[in-house]
């Protein structure tokens, strides 16, 4: 046998066997990733979910603190409408007679040519 033959034939038994090893090394590389694009797939949708839910979350507390100005607002209108009925005429005369006033009858200004500040 020649060497020519050894050679032919070497070659044609072993080329079954490197292209097995090209194709795990495929095979190995596309497993890793199809892993890896699962990974960022599930890593992902987890960081979707958890921003809806914060978002969520803030609605709620946005809604409630909208409800309490809502509330303050209706209060502070009733308390506008108590104060305009208690700062009324009827009510500030109502209030002179229950705590004994007097009128003023002679009011007395004092003038001066300096303006004076009075101390205790």
């Amino acid at each position: 046998m020649s060497s020519f033959y050894k050679n032919v034939t070497q070659k044609f038994t072993t080329a079954p066997f490197v292209r097995k090893k090209k194709a795990d090394k495929e095979n190995q590389r596309t497993k890793t990733l199809n892993t890896a694009l699962l990974l960022t797939v599930l890593a992902m949708g987890v960081f979707y979910l958890s921003q809806i839910n914060t978002l969520a979350t803030k609605g709620y507390v946005i809604k409630g603190l909208e409800k309490q100005i809502q509330e303050f607002q209706n209060e502070h209108i009733k308390l506008e409408h108590q104060i305009a009925q208690e700062s009324s005429l009827d009510a500030l005369k109502g209030r002179i007679e229950s705590l004994h006033l007097v009128r003023a009858e002679r009011i007395d200004y004092i003038t001066s040519e300096h303006p004076v500040a009075i101390a205790r």
